[in-house]
């Protein structure tokens, strides 16, 4: 990160905080796709919060209305290996 020279004080300031006094954060930006109908408020709201190992959780960018679902447990049947492998 660059810094500049503040001429008023004679202090160096990190650059980024001459262009940006503050920042605007909308946690509704982490619910992604796809939407349907929220089971509270019944708006097409709903989306994806966050996968996890075990677990899926949807929350409503409305409401804040959330639910979490355990995933199946995986069964793998097939290895791939990759080319890497075989070489060595």
């Amino acid at each position: 990160m660059r810094a500049r020279m503040d001429t008023t004080t004679d202090t160096t300031v990190p650059l980024l905080s001459c262009i940006m006094r503050s920042a605007v954060f909308d946690p509704r930006m982490f619910i992604g796709a796809p939407f349907r109908l929220c089971p509270n408020c019944r708006q097409e709201e709903f989306g994806t919060l966050m996968i996890s190992n075990k677990t899926v959780t949807q929350r409503c960018r409305s409401c804040w209305h959330a639910q979490t679902q355990r995933l199946p447990p995986l069964q793998k049947k097939i290895i791939y290996l990759d080319q890497m492998a075989l070489k060595q």
